[in-house]
């Protein structure tokens, strides 16, 4: 029987370093089951995270929304038989939460190391480590949770299934996928756990398909109310079925999930948008200013959205009008950044953040809620500016408050689309069959739909919009801006090259975000095969969930002597890393956002008069057949690419006309007076 006294407490109460409390319920009138114990203790724990009082108009946020975890989440009974141990897990659970990932580390390893035995000090043991950069050590703890298999409880397994996942170790991750699977066939009294935990971990691999399966067989077997019943509706929800999942989730009492959903499921109807009193005609737009509404933004936040945010600015300016730019609701909080002012000059234009006091964790506010208090929150800078008209860039959450605002103002609606989340969305195996999918390109649509104009990136996005119902003659086509200046060519860094061992051999590489659709795997086959002809060396810059399992493919294929996998580099830096490259590859897989969407990186290699080898795809077609800048390839043959990387190795004066050609292109069609024309033919004649 476990022991729940004053004197175990208080062991936890000084390792914690808390003060004295006052006296316990004696156990006999709690049951002597330790929980008692551990509820005295951590109920006088600080919170995690500040807790807002109502924020907003008409009682938008009116619940306190506090990080605090539920105890069950925290800690179970069996804890108290290693109440130091405890005491340095919760202490790491607080310093994880606060930021402080060196100290957490040091903590809950502490916590494993007094109590190896449980699983849950392991887990946050890892989660701390891969936070604080430590991903090899973190595997090496989830490791032995995985080989125990079937002897591991269902939801220790599971977790550490969707660890592995976040570290990049899918075979690691489906192992335990695969276990969990096996335990929830043969059903039992843990089958509903092991199967909705199998179904998150399959779709933390991307396998949206399965795990919707898995979620939906869990859903079927899990008593109402369980946790298995929970972990079904989650997994429901990740797979992209939201309807489905708030339904199980009011079943299982999952409230905050069931309200979630709703405002879901409402911010993407057809048309939806927040309501807003009217403005007073004397507050009305007026000359020729312009709000446009962004999701992030420099300097907090160094992204290609970022970059085209800061460019179209720049074009708005330069074709004479005037913009102010403001930022979602919880940006850069949200994304962890305290320190920022509300309003600041970036480029020379003014954006203004709103965020609530105190809080930094958005997403468990209903959708619908944060596009209402985000667009109460503009009206009043709208009132004071007075625009002439209202820009919003996708998402479609943006595109419903700029809707609400302009119809407020009765100012023109103008919509930027720089990408299709719902096709981002579907390169998951299985997410084009999910409600989701089906709800984003509707609202998408609808966006652009109701818009007085629409801009775009390329011809290939604006037949994509066309083909969708948009009317041909809104629609523009704004293309990327490159800074033909910084992105020019140069003689690679030899002390640079010679550190990465690139000093020799033909180098071929990208620059860009580690996802399994950017066919980097392809890369480095074609890479492997063209070694056997040439001494064919790779560059990858940048990270993403996919770099882990690239590097293990690296050594699968031998090459992880000719392969630089340098993570990310500070933007200062991309262009010497640019200067590297011989070839720059785009190998896309032939999915729907790929065919769809533009990408940046190509036009800066371009610009430093780097040849581009690309998959023969609409939206990179376009822009390598416009510079003749390059060569096309099937897309996921790494057979081609390989080819194609020898034909280039061998070939210098023929990479020399290629950089060239591109080069020229790029200075001449995207530069900023370029876009400036396509702005002010597209928005100029809006303002009356």
């Amino acid at each position: 029987m476990l022991v729940a006294d004053e004197r175990q407490a208080q062991q936890v109460r000084s390792a914690l370093g808390l003060p004295d409390l006052p006296p316990l319920v004696p156990a006999s009138d709690v049951g002597v089951d330790g929980a008692a114990v551990l509820a005295a203790v951590y109920d006088r724990l600080p919170r995690l995270s500040p807790a807002p009082g109502p924020q907003g108009r008409g009682g938008v946020l009116t619940r306190s929304m506090s990080l605090r975890p539920a105890l069950g989440n925290v800690a179970r009974p069996g804890d108290l038989r290693h109440p130091a141990a405890l005491a340095a897990y919760l202490r790491g659970r607080l310093l994880r939460a606060a930021g402080r990932r060196p100290e957490a580390v040091l903590a809950l390893g502490s916590a494993r190391r007094r109590d190896p035995e449980n699983g849950r000090y392991a887990l946050y043991l890892a989660r701390a480590m891969r936070e604080a950069g430590s991903e090899s050590d973190a595997g090496r703890v989830l490791t032995p949770l995985v080989d125990q298999l079937g002897d591991a409880h269902p939801r220790v397994l599971g977790e550490a299934g969707l660890e592995f996942a976040r570290l990049g170790k899918h075979v690691e991750a489906r192992k335990a996928g695969d276990a969990l699977r096996a335990v929830g066939e043969r059903g039992g009294e843990s089958a509903p756990d092991a199967l909705a935990q199998a179904a998150l971990v399959g779709l933390a691999c991307g396998d949206l398909a399965g795990g919707r399966r898995l979620a939906a067989a869990a859903a079927e077997v899990a008593p109402r109310g369980s946790p298995a019943q929970q972990a079904a509706a989650l997994a429901l929800e990740r797979a992209g079925e939201p309807s489905r999942a708030r339904e199980l989730a009011e079943k299982s009492g999952a409230g905050a999930q069931a309200s979630r959903l709703s405002g879901l499921l409402r911010q993407l109807q057809s048309g939806w948008a927040p309501r807003l009193p009217a403005i007073r005609r004397s507050d009305r737009g007026a000359g020729r200013g312009v709000l446009y509404l962004l999701e992030v933004s420099m300097p907090q936040m160094p992204s290609g959205y970022a970059y085209r945010s800061r460019d179209v600015l720049g074009a708005l300016t330069a074709a004479g009008l005037e913009p102010v730019a403001a930022t979602r609701l919880g940006f850069p909080a949200s994304r962890g950044i305290v320190d920022f002012s509300p309003v600041e000059s970036v480029y020379g234009v003014v954006h203004h953040r709103f965020n609530f006091p105190g809080l930094r964790q958005y997403s468990q506010i209903p959708r619908d809620r944060l596009a209402t208090a985000n667009a109460e929150s503009l009206l009043e800078l709208v009132q004071r500016i007075r625009p002439g008209l209202l820009m919003a860039g996708t998402p479609s959450l943006n595109g419903s408050v700029g809707r609400a605002l302009c119809s407020a103002a009765e100012i023109p609606f103008v919509y930027d689309v720089r990408g299709f989340p719902e096709m981002t969305w579907a390169a998951r195996l299985g997410g084009a069959e999910s409600e989701l999918y089906r709800l984003r390109r509707e609202a998408e649509t609808g966006c652009a739909t109701a818009a007085e104009a629409v801009i775009t990136l390329s011809e290939t996005m604006k037949a994509e919009l066309v083909s969708r119902g948009v009317d041909a003659g809104k629609v523009a086509v704004v293309p990327h801006v490159v800074d033909t200046h910084r992105y020019s060519p140069r003689a690679p860094d030899e002390a640079l090259a010679r550190s990465y061992g690139l000093d020799r051999g033909f180098v071929v590489g990208s620059v860009t975000s580690l996802t399994d659709y950017e066919g980097i795997d392809d890369l480095l086959r074609a890479v492997a095969r063209a070694r056997a002809d040439e001494d064919v060396r790779a560059l990858v810059v940048g990270d993403g969930p996919a770099r882990a399992g690239l590097q293990s493919l690296a050594g699968e294929l031998g090459i992880e002597d000719a392969v630089v996998f340098t993570g990310r580099v500070a933007q200062e830096r991309v262009v010497e890393h640019y200067a590297l490259l011989q070839a720059f590859a785009l190998p896309r897989r032939d999915l729907e956002v790929c065919r769809t969407v533009t990408p940046l990186k190509p036009f800066e290699a371009m610009a430093m008069g780097v040849p581009v080898i690309a998959s023969d795809l609409p939206a990179l077609a376009e822009p390598l057949t416009q510079a003749r800048g390059g060569l096309l390839v099937p897309a996921g043959s790494e057979q081609a690419l390989a080819t194609a990387i020898l034909q280039l190795a061998g070939d210098a004066v023929a990479r020399e006309q290629l950089g060239s050609n591109a080069r020229a292109h790029l200075v001449a069609h995207h530069n900023p007076a370029v876009a400036a024309d396509g702005i002010r033919s597209a928005l100029v004649p809006l303002l009356g």
